[in-house]
């Protein structure tokens, strides 16, 4: 229910399991137990968002009202709330719902997270492999293969490189999910695609639209893309079933970071993106991407086309034969 206090989960399931304190001190009793059990202390701290019902953008994201974090500081939980974009809200309150014993230890890394967040991290594990998937079966088509140093539809690329340029988002997965890093991640994918340079590039010469590592893979042949690209989702699928992806993903040649479900949508969308361009390059049909894939490609290119275009342009396109424009997202 929007607006309402969502059900516990996490650490708040403890948190749930246990009659917190409505101080902040830590009874002589309670310290007692702890230490028999083993126990750290968690401090209990909740942000709540006074403007929920105002903000278009926690609005547009479906944040709840109150979010719950375990074993953290109030300026900290504040600082964590789901985007950066609300960091600075008025509309913010911290409060403490107190201590309780629990896990994790005082010499532990704490989560960096937990509940609504730390779901909204894990939303995409079982659907980017599946993505992977079907560009995994287009680039070991045999069109695809026996037209490997033909020009491509995009300008400048033949059709092995774009295979390559098209399975390197899974082979980046690969790469970057274990890999940890301090750098804050930007408040969305939107944002992700607002900074980058490629985006506001106007020629396929600039240094942005670079293809030579695209190239260079491709000379290696069709048989050592589909072997790179089968390793690689099967390195995913293990990092993301074993939980060593980590919640914030860094992208080295943007300079930024991204959580783990926004790294994994800009993934899927240059998948969809591109599986088309090489199916129309090879002259095959495009692949149909199941549903849980499609939709969140779809709802940020519509989101990437109204911030570029503005609404009525948008709704004009897709409802209006008679006044019909070209409108792309990039």
């Amino acid at each position: 229910m929007i607006g309402a206090q969502t059900a516990p989960t996490g650490l708040c399931q403890i948190a749930a399991s246990h009659m917190l304190l409505s101080s902040n001190r830590r009874p002589e009793s309670e310290t007692r137990i702890a230490v028999r059990a083993g126990m750290g202390y968690m401090r209990i701290m909740q942000v709540t968002c006074t403007r929920r019902f105002a903000c278009t953008y926690s609005a547009r994201l479906d944040l709840p009202a109150v979010i719950t974090f375990g074993d953290i500081s109030p300026e900290a939980a504040t600082r964590m709330y789901p985007h950066n974009y609300c960091t600075e809200c008025p509309g913010l309150i911290t409060t403490s719902s107190g201590w309780l014993p629990g896990y994790p230890h005082v010499d532990q890394e704490h989560p960096w997270q937990t509940g609504f967040v730390q779901n909204q991290v894990k939303r995409l594990d079982a659907v980017f492999p599946v993505a992977a998937a079907v560009a995994l079966d287009l680039i070991q088509r045999g069109e695809v293969r026996d037209q490997w140093l033909m020009p491509s539809a995009l300008p400048k690329m033949s059709i092995g490189s774009l295979a390559c340029h098209l399975a390197r988002q899974v082979v980046r997965a690969a790469e970057l999910l274990p890999a940890a890093t301090d750098v804050p991640p930007l408040e969305s994918a939107d944002a992700h695609y607002h900074r980058a340079a490629w985006v506001r590039s106007a020629s396929p010469d600039d240094p942005s639209n670079d293809r030579s590592t695209d190239d260079a893979e491709a000379a290696l042949g069709a048989a050592a893309l589909a072997g790179r690209t089968a390793g690689a989702l099967a390195t995913v699928r293990s990092q993301l079933a074993a939980g060593t992806a980590c919640d914030v993903v860094l992208i080295p040649w943007q300079g930024w970071s991204l959580r783990r479900d926004d790294f994994l949508l800009t993934r899927m969308l240059e998948i969809v993106v591109h599986a088309d361009d090489l199916a129309v390059s090879a002259g095959v049909r495009t692949p149909e991407f199941p549903a849980e894939v499609f939709a969140p490609v779809r709802d940020l290119l519509v989101r990437l086309a109204v911030k570029r275009h503005g609404q009525s342009a948008v709704i004009g396109a897709l409802t209006r034969s008679e006044r019909t424009q070209a409108i792309s997202a990039f």
